[in-house]
């Protein structure tokens, strides 16, 4: 599972039980043209991401440096190499959301993705 450089990069993630609840929440509190994004407050850097999936797998985590991922991947390497946190007070505030479900480390180690 390929990380870019020191895999620092952090990455926003929202639960899909939290979604579900966001998209609840704007049909109820109907605010037109209301944009906002859905993601828990929790960042996670892209090799705890890579580590977490290889552990899932049965793969291992590997840095790549950005000319091996662009190398394998193309220009879509780049985006492992961008954070994208994302700050949802906005939800929070127009619809009285709140996120509540597992972070993504967590869903990853416990959560659907597992093997039953």
């Amino acid at each position: 599972m390929p990380y870019v450089g020191e895999g620092a990069n952090e990455w926003s993630s929202v639960h899909v039980d939290d979604l579900a609840a966001l998209y609840v929440a704007a049909l109820e509190h109907r605010t037109a043209g209301a944009v906002v994004n859905a993601a828990s407050d929790e960042w996670t850097p892209m090799r705890r991401i890579a580590e977490a999936v290889a552990e899932l797998t049965g793969a291992h985590a590997v840095s790549l440096t950005l000319e091996q991922a662009v190398a394998a991947m193309g220009p879509a390497a780049g985006a492992l190499t961008r954070s994208s946190p994302m700050d949802a007070s906005r939800a929070r505030r127009l619809f009285g959301w709140n996120p509540a479900g597992p972070g993504l480390l967590e869903e990853l180690a416990t959560g659907s993705y597992t093997q039953s």
